[in-house]
C-alpha cells in the first residue's frame, strides 16, 4: 500500500484545508518553523 495524498484541516500550522500529492519522488522541504514536522 502507497499513499498518494493526504488532505490536512486546521492542524497546528495548517489552518486551511490544504491537499498534498505524494509523487514518488516527494521531499518536504522549507524554512525553519513552516510546518514540516507537522505533516
Amino acid at each position: 500500500m502507497k499513499i498518494s495524498n493526504i488532505t490536512i484541516t486546521n492542524l497546528k500550522s495548517f489552518r486551511d484545508k490544504i491537499s498534498i500529492d505524494f509523487d514518488p519522488t516527494f521531499n518536504i522541504i522549507g524554512p525553519n518553523a513552516s510546518g514540516k514536522s507537522n505533516l
